[in-house]
Formats: structure tokens, C-alpha cells, sequence
């Protein structure tokens, strides 16, 4: 079965970055992409209607130029364009149900020096169930301070299961031939008012929790032995570690688990949320498939 990257495009200049990364991730995977614009008709919003055959012509042309475009600029890409009506994120989670990536833009710096995450890409990375790859202007692996470009990044509790994350992991980093960074961060000592921490305390924990980092890594390290894989354990914030850690990285992935109650619908942990408005490489989001605890 041929390998699929859905691309969601429009037109703008996050998703003209998209469109380039994913095109780049294509042609290194062997993968065919698939250029999709979900238009909803809304009457005399632009004075475009694709209830006409001169709007269909229009609205079809922007997939399709795209597709054209990026097949030109990347050599042995397979790619085409489509115009499919619907709500954009409802539409391309459909779309990409059966994907092995939907890769979607995000714009720039927001106000609080975060990048700014669209609603359109926050219902689709809540409700994927295929990873969802965030990408914004600038982020390209190859830019200023990359400098271990060579190394993918994934966030990794060895607490939470985490089999779809770490597949994907292995995978990107050994498609690229890459150094894969499994990076584990666990909250950091505090010692009692008035007493600093012991260091003989927290190295102990430091060496404990690497530990428990290569032994969840076995299996993936096993399967393949080829891929050089760097464990790490940091004590910290979550978050905080990882986004500086991104800095760099060509690619981060995280996690996004199911919630414990399904009737709380789809959400996006805090870890993963923050990678996404501050990470300044791509982010890739697995969904897990199975309950538990989001990040």
C-alpha cells in the first residue's frame, strides 16, 4: 500500500511552509502527497461560491497549483490536488484518517512571544487519529541554530505507555538517518525549608530514572539496533525542558493521549500544547489509542 501525506492548504504563508515541509518529508519517505483544500461555502462570503462552475474552477485551481508547484521544486515528489467541501479541521481529519502524516501551518509570533496556533489546527490535532505534523514559517531543520540537526527529539515519560509515540520516533529518526534524543523529564528535587537538595539524593534519582528510560527503550532499541538512540533525563518542568531542547532539533514529537472520560471529548495536554505554541522546530503529535493520563 502506497504511503499517503495529507497536506491541508490554503493559500497562506504557514501553510505555504507546510506544504514544503511536507513535500520534503515525502519525497524522503518514498510517500505520494496529497494536497487538500477543505472549502466551506458560506453565501457572499468573498464573492467566490462554488455553487458555480466558474467558483468550482477557482477554488479547484488552489490545490491543484500547489501540487504543481511543489512537484517542480522537490525532484521525484508524486503529489495532486484536491478541493473538498466541509468544515476545514472536520474535513481533513477525515481525509487523513487512513494517512500515515496531516501536516497543517501555524502562524508566527503571537503576543506572549508564543506562536500563534489556529483554531483549525488545534480541533484537528485534538481529534486526529493519524500524527499531525504543526509547521510554521521559519522552522525550516537546516536554518540558524541547528546545531544538531542530525537528532530527533521525542518527550517520553516511561511511566505512561507510550507505543504509537515511540514507533513513530524510531521511524522518523531512523528515515532520516538520524540520531533519535529520547528526552524524559521528571520533577525536580526539592529538599525541606531551609535545607538545600542532596546531591547524592538526586543523582541516585538522576540514575533510577534513566534506568527505567532504557528499559521502556528496549524493545524499540532491539528492533533496530542500526539506529543510534540517546537517552536523557532531565529534572525540571516538562514543558520547559523540551521547548529548550527544540531549539535543536529539525523535529519534536510528543504524545497526545485519550482523555480517562470520554464524554470530556478531545483535548490536548499542557506538555504538548506548550510544544506546539513554543516549540521552534516542527512538531509531530501521535494520538495514543488507548486511556490514560494526558501530559
Amino acid at each position: 500500500m502506497t504511503r499517503t501525506i495529507v497536506l491541508g492548504y490554503d493559500g497562506s504563508p504557514e501553510s505555504v511552509a507546510a506544504a514544503d515541509w511536507a513535500a520534503a518529508e515525502a519525497v524522503r519517505t518514498g510517500a505520494r502527497l496529497r494536497v487538500v483544500y477543505a472549502w466551506e461555502w458560506q453565501p457572499y462570503s468573498l464573492g467566490i461560491t462554488d455553487a458555480t462552475p466558474a467558483g468550482r474552477s477557482v477554488m479547484d485551481a488552489v490545490p491543484a497549483d500547489e501540487a504543481e508547484r511543489l512537484a517542480r521544486r522537490h525532484r521525484g515528489l508524486r503529489a495532486d490536488g484536491e478541493r473538498v467541501s466541509g468544515a476545514p479541521a472536520t474535513t481533513l481529519v477525515e481525509v487523513a484518517r487512513s494517512a500515515a502524516l496531516l501536516v497543517v501551518g501555524s502562524r508566527g509570533l503571537g503576543k506572549m512571544h508564543g506562536f500563534v496556533v489556529g483554531s483549525v489546527a488545534q480541533s484537528v490535532i485534538a481529534r486526529a487519529t493519524s500524527p499531525v505534523v504543526l509547521v510554521r514559517p521559519g522552522t525550516d531543520a537546516s536554518g540558524p541554530g541547528r546545531t544538531r540537526a542530525g537528532e530527533v527529539l521525542v518527550g517520553f515519560d516511561p511511566g505512561h505507555p507510550a507505543p504509537r509515540l515511540l514507533d513513530a520516533a524510531f521511524e522518523a529518526a531512523d528515515r532520516r538517518g538520524a540520531v533519535l534524543r529520547v528526552v524524559h523529564v521528571w520533577p525536580e528535587p526539592h529538599g525541606l525549608p531551609g535545607t538545600g537538595v542532596d546531591p547524592e539524593a538526586a543523582r541516585a534519582r538522576e540514575t533510577a530514572e534513566i534506568a527505567r528510560l532504557k528499559s521502556a527503550l528496549a524493545p524499540w532499541r532491539e528492533s533496530r539496533p542500526h539506529l543510534a538512540v540517546r537517552e536523557c533525563a532531565l529534572a525540571g518542568k516538562p514543558a520547559d525542558r523540551l521547548i529548550a531542547e527544540s531549539h535543536h532539533a529539525p523535529l519534536l514529537l510528543v504524545g497526545r493521549r485519550a482523555p480517562r472520560l470520554a464524554a470530556l471529548g478531545p483535548r490536548i495536554g499542557h506538555v504538548t500544547q506548550a510544544a506546539m505554541q513554543h516549540a521552534t522546530c516542527p512538531v509531530e503529535v501521535v494520538p495514543e489509542d488507548h486511556e490514560g493520563q494526558d501530559d
